[in-house]
């Protein structure tokens, strides 16, 4: 009998083979600082040492000020839509979600979680999609 996957996180696999919690791939604090400033904005997060908690902070307030600009509920209405009209700090706050969650996508960050097909085709402008995509085609995993 084979236990059930959480659909809270799946799990990530290997050729179709279910990965082992304790194997679960991570990335460095070096390899993310290094990241992070590839990123137009979050450039300044990347001069070591990782801090992702100033990080999160740091979103929190980009999505204050969002939300003190536009409604809230429009905001992420327009995210989910892919509008064009979007403030240009949504670029900032997607990317900082992006590098949160790619730091430990088990913890709930309170600048909130990232969808990543949205970052790609709404959001991102093409120096941060640059950016992801090579990242993408040689992740670096410690």
């Amino acid at each position: 009998m084979t236990t059930p996957v959480s659909p809270a996180r799946p799990r990530l696999t290997v050729a179709g083979a279910p990965a082992a919690d304790s194997a679960r791939v991570a990335i460095s604090a070096s390899d993310i600082c290094v990241l992070a400033g590839r990123f137009p904005s979050t450039a300044h997060f990347g001069t070591p040492p990782w801090r992702p908690e100033a990080l999160d902070a740091w979103a929190v307030t980009l999505w204050r000020d969002l939300s003190e600009s536009v409604d809230p509920v429009f905001a992420e209405e327009a995210e989910a839509l892919g509008m064009s009209s979007l403030p240009p700090i949504m670029v900032g706050l997607t990317t900082a979600r992006f590098l949160l969650h790619l730091w430990d996508a088990d913890r709930a960050w309170r600048c909130g979680g990232v969808d990543l097909m949205q970052a790609l085709q709404c959001i991102w402008d093409a120096p941060h999609r640059a950016a992801f995509l090579t990242w993408a085609e040689a992740p670096q995993w410690r």
